[in-house]
This record gives structure tokens, sequence and C-alpha cells, in this order.
């Protein structure tokens, strides 16, 4: 499903924002949270658990970046949820291509061959 879609525009939009606004005001993230996924998953369904699993990690950092004092417990939430994003953009993005280069400069043949990315990872990497 793409933005410009007729079923992006008159269906699943409207759905999205009268679900909105009908549910209480603290559960409206929650309610975007889901919906997104979806319209994630429509794209690419195999990559919904690892966009949990990167919103999951990057959450829990920063709760612990807002909710203590401690400097050193900041500081490693902080690069505990830098080094995991760009660990994930590392891979998908670049991976393949460092391994690959690195065996034919030693002679050998590919050694891996490029995953197939994630809709959106660099996007969603530097936004978070």
């Amino acid at each position: 499903m793409v933005f410009s879609s007729l079923l992006f525009m008159f269906i699943y939009l409207p759905v999205v924002l009268a679900i909105y606004y009908i549910v209480p005001r603290r559960w409206r993230n929650l309610w975007l949270f889901v919906a997104n996924l979806v319209f994630y998953g429509w794209g690419e369904p195999l990559w919904i658990f690892a966009m949990i699993f990167s919103t999951a990690v990057n959450y829990v950092c920063a709760r612990i970046l807002s909710g203590t004092d401690n400097p050193a417990a900041r500081r490693a939430a902080l690069w505990v949820g830098v080094i995991i994003s760009l660990a994930f953009l590392f891979y998908f993005k670049y991976a393949a291509f460092l391994l690959n280069s690195v065996g034919a400069l030693f002679g050998s043949g590919p050694i891996m061959t490029a995953p197939r990315l994630p809709i959106g990872i660099s996007f969603y990497t530097f936004q978070v």
C-alpha cells in the first residue's frame, strides 16, 4: 500500500483517523503504533518483528534516559540505543558490501548475499 493509492486514501487513512479520535487520549499513541505496524507490514510483513525489536530497544533506552539522574546509566542507555540502531542499519545496508569487498581483496568469491532491505530503515533509524 502506498500513500497515493485509493486503498490508503479512502479506506486505511479515514479508518485510522476515525479510531484515533474515538479512543481515549492515553491510548492514541498505542493505536498509531499498531496502525503503522499494519501499514508497514502491508509492504513487507517479514520485517515487522525487526521494527518491533528496534522500537522496543529504543523505548527502553529512552525510559532509562528520562527516569534516572545517574550519568553512567544515562550514557550507557544512550550508547546501547545508538549502537543497536546503527548495527541494524549497517547490517542491512553495508555488511554484504564490506564482507564481499574483503573477500574479493583476498581472492575468494562472494561471502554474503545482500539481505532484502526493510522498507525505510534509514529513515526510521535516523528519526529515532
